[in-house]
């Protein structure tokens, strides 16, 4: 019984929508008119709606162009900004200089490109042999540019074709260091002024003029009798290449 209940109910529900479809149509047209009309009118509102999107899609990559271009001006403001702190630096004493170079150097780290270090070269067993030998041919807290003398010599060797590029190698290699033969490096203590002649060395220029030997021992040694002599630093040490 239900189930004839709803067939009628179906039945006059298509009937109700067969007589009220033609209402909504216009019957002065013929039925192919009436596609040809509904196409046209699709296909115009397709095109507004693409101009549309192609609009927004231009003012999209405008306002992408201005933050780009505002991004670059912050940057090259930035780059222009640090690089005049650095011009400006006066410092009589390197170390200090130096220092104060690494702190602007970090202040701006977001906008420029920081120098590479030995951090990114040597690993932490290298660095500290390298430290320790260093310190003990320059000891103590004082003779920065010393420091930066020795240390240059041994960056020197790494470049150069008649040593190992290896600086463990080089540091290792007899009879070339007295402190590693002797034993004397495991009996001191780096100093924080070690440490940054070591950076100072790798990240700038070398400040002895191409030297590949250093003795402290002036008119006794090999590099005295076969190598060029270059100049004597204020503690005592003679540089060869």
């Amino acid at each position: 019984m239900k189930r004839r209940v709803i067939q009628t109910f179906i039945v006059l529900c298509f009937g109700s929508i067969l007589c009220v479809a033609p209402l909504g149509a216009n019957n002065n047209l013929e039925p192919n008119k009436q596609t040809e009309t509904l196409l046209t009118v699709n296909t115009e509102q397709i095109i507004e709606t693409e101009i549309s999107i192609e609009q927004n899609a231009n003012s999209i990559v405008s306002t992408g162009n201005d933050i780009q271009q505002n991004e670059i001006d912050i940057v090259s403001e930035k780059i222009f900004e640090a690089q005049q702190r650095i011009n400006a630096l006066e410092c009589e004493d390197t170390m200090e200089w130096f220092k104060k170079y690494k702190e602007i150097q970090d202040e701006y780290s977001e906008w420029i490109d920081k120098d590479e270090t030995i951090y990114d070269y040597f690993d932490e067993s290298e660095l500290d042999l390298l430290f320790h030998i260093v310190e003990t041919e320059v000891r103590g807290e004082d003779n920065f540019d010393e420091k930066v003398n020795v240390a240059s010599v041994i960056f020197n060797r790494i470049d150069h074709e008649d040593f190992p590029m290896n600086l463990i190698e080089i540091l290792t290699e007899r009879p070339q260091f007295s402190s590693y033969i002797s034993g004397d490096y495991k009996n001191v203590t780096v100093t924080e002024t070690t440490i940054l002649a070591c950076e100072y060395a790798f990240q700038f220029p070398d400040t002895t003029n191409g030297a590949l030997w250093f003795d402290s021992t002036r008119g006794n040694s090999w590099a005295d009798r076969n190598r060029e002599y270059i100049f004597t630093d204020s503690v005592g040490h003679s540089f060869y290449r």
